[in-house]
């Protein structure tokens, strides 16, 4: 508000009116800067109206550090005590959930371990089932590297044999004992040449053979054949050395070497009142006995020489693998 100075000039206690024009200046001058303070302080209300509505209206959190635990709270004695209080409850919810007969059953799983807590078995659970599902990954990796392709599966399916086939050659073998024998293929196509039934052995071969529905076919060996005469040679009549037992003949007529002799230095030298044997296999550090001996060597496995043989019972070497022996050819 303002004011407007006013100058008394009617009689008015002529002696002061000087005085009372000069108070009336003073009061105005006050009341001037009264009314400039008043007016400041209606234009800082008006701000802070302002952020009280701001605030009222606004949803953003306080800042942690802009709440203390001091001031009365309804019904505890600070915000402290109120926020004490409902931690305190929280605890006592948790426990007496993680404690209950419920909760001590749910903790256990279905193999039966007890896992103190829901949390912990849950934890185990999630575990278990990202293993799984990674083998699972892998094996379906497997599976689409090394599933069939359609194509080869139509192959199989075109090649595949039909049962009724089958049935039929099985029928056609009939039991797996022979109706009889002939002594040729031919003496037997000739016998049955629209074909029978049950299968024959043809002794010049030892085969057995069935008819198959167009020809007679072989099923293979039947049981064994005989041994033709002269088919044994000394390499299918070779065993190795059993320790601990009696060794047969080792020296094989059959493979000697005419008019040789064995020198000091493992080589063969022509001598025709001599023969010698072939590499005759042997272990290294077995004794062995000749009946007949007038010069021998050992050998490594590369058939080196390694030195000659001191007698006719000897100790072969630790890298002895043959010998060689020479005798004279009356015996």
């Amino acid at each position: 508000m303002n004011f407007k100075r006013r100058i008394i000039t009617k009689t008015l206690d002529l002696p002061n009116l000087q005085r009372h024009n000069d108070n009336y200046a003073e009061i105005e001058t006050d009341l001037t800067g009264h009314n400039n303070r008043l007016n400041t302080a209606e234009s800082e209300l008006i701000v802070q109206d302002k952020r009280i509505t701001n605030h009222e209206v606004s949803q953003v959190a306080h800042a942690a550090e802009h709440i203390t635990y001091v001031g009365p709270v309804p019904g505890v004695g600070d915000t402290k005590a109120a926020i004490d209080s409902v931690q305190q409850q929280l605890n006592t919810a948790v426990m007496a959930g993680d404690s209950g007969a419920a909760a001590a059953q749910a903790a256990i799983d279905v193999e039966g371990v007890d896992h103190r807590n829901l949390k912990a078995r849950i934890d185990s659970d999630v575990i278990k089932l990202n293993t799984q599902l990674a083998e699972t990954a892998g094996e379906v990796d497997i599976l689409s590297t090394v599933k069939a392709d359609k194509t080869e599966v139509n192959a199989l399916a075109t090649t595949k044999a039909d049962r009724v086939y089958v049935d039929s050659q099985i029928s056609a073998i009939g039991s797996a004992t022979p109706k009889g024998a002939y002594a040729t293929l031919t003496d037997l196509q000739a016998a049955f040449p629209s074909g029978t039934s049950g299968i024959y052995v043809v002794s010049a071969d030892g085969n057995w053979y069935y008819w198959n529905g167009s020809a007679w076919v072989s099923g293979g060996v039947y049981q064994s054949t005989g041994i033709p005469d002269a088919s044994l040679t000394s390499a299918k009549m070779s065993f190795p050395v059993i320790e601990g037992e009696a060794s047969k003949n080792m020296f094989n007529k059959d493979t000697i070497v005419l008019e040789r002799y064995v020198t000091t230095s493992g080589a063969l030298t022509s001598n025709p009142a001599y023969s010698a044997s072939e590499y005759i296999p042997v272990m290294p550090s077995i004794t062995y006995t000749t009946s007949h001996l007038w010069s021998g060597a050992c050998y490594d496995s590369n058939k080196v020489f390694i030195s000659m043989i001191p007698a006719k019972t000897f100790t072969t070497p630790l890298n002895a693998a043959f010998v060689r022996i020479s005798m004279k050819n009356e015996d």
